[in-house]
């Protein structure tokens, strides 16, 4: 049976009742190339359903972090505010949940002490990490590492408050707004400027070391998911953990339409010029993308429809 196929069957299987021991009953493409979870990864898996690891997700904004959230709510306790912090984030026994990433020196203290407290957490970046992402400690056996990876110019056609601020909607902006955006940072390889520390990244000049440097670091994750089917990316994820499956009528996973899914970027862009500049530019950052739906838990282009 093909991996897509067998995913695919996933949306079809009754979401457990409770939590319960399960073992992958289909393919998983990992790291090492073969299909199966490496051992260490089986361990994290295990510790999880255990109750004894935590779920990090490194969400680089307008990778569906939110959405992704909004799920892990279901399964259990996580911090009040979009998993990041709020209100049950006790600051005095707590990191602070600014404190982001963790050196390796720390990974193991805070995650059990995390662990105490929420299933999951989530650490957002719009900014560079610093420390970079690749110091902490993802091979620890009670962390899950999660990646939700996403189209590059889909993601930079998301805009949000600051970008609509400075250079205008999307609906709303002049062939120079254009131009001045394609020009920013929030254009340049963002998500593989955030995977790699903001050490190498440079337009159309950024090196092919830059993109292993990002491959080197998602290789270490437990799970990439990929956002082009994030609904059953997350109920394949769900079947792993022993946890119920999205709900198709009320989870955010089914009803959180990305606007890729009726129109292409080229498309919303409306200026070909334009287009073929960000293209060009972003190039590392679409390799990274393309490369990671390859080891991602759901390949999205193996789907069949129903």
């Amino acid at each position: 049976i093909s991996f897509g196929v067998a995913a695919y069957s996933l949306l079809s299987a009754p979401a457990p009742e409770q939590d319960v021991d399960v073992e992958p009953s289909y393919s998983h493409h990992v790291r090492d190339g073969n299909n199966n979870f490496t051992d260490l990864q089986q361990k994290q898996l295990q510790n999880y359903r255990d109750g004894k690891a935590l779920i990090i997700n490194v969400h680089i904004t307008h990778h569906a972090g939110t959405t992704f959230c909004s799920e892990m709510k279901r399964w259990g306790t996580v911090p009040s505010f979009a998993c990041l912090g709020g209100e049950n984030w006790n600051e005095t026994v707590l990191p602070p949940h600014g404190d982001r990433p963790w050196t390796a020196n720390v990974t193991e203290e805070r995650t059990d002490l995390l662990r105490s407290y929420f299933h999951m957490i989530s650490w957002e970046f719009g900014r560079i990490p610093e420390p970079p992402l690749s110091e902490t400690e993802w091979e620890y056996e009670h962390l899950i590492s999660v990646y939700i990876t996403r189209n590059p110019l889909d993601r930079l056609l998301s805009g949000g408050g600051a970008v609509n601020r400075q250079f205008g909607t999307l609906e709303d902006r002049t062939l120079d707004q254009w131009w001045a955006y394609s020009n920013s940072t929030h254009t340049d390889n963002f998500a593989l400027n955030r995977l790699t520390g903001g050490t190498c990244v440079d337009g159309d000049q950024t090196p092919e070391s830059c993109l292993e440097k990002g491959k080197e670091l998602l290789g270490r994750f437990t799970f990439v998911l990929d956002q082009e089917c994030l609904p059953e990316s997350i109920a394949a994820f769900a079947q792993i953990l022993g946890k119920p499956l999205p709900d198709q009528e009320t989870s955010r996973t089914y009803n959180k339409v990305p606007k890729s899914a009726a129109s292409t970027a080229r498309d919303r862009i409306r200026s070909d010029e334009i287009y073929e500049y960000l293209v060009e530019r972003n190039k590392m950052d679409t390799a990274m993308h393309e490369w990671s739906k390859g080891i991602s838990l759901v390949r999205c282009d193996g789907l069949v429809d129903g």
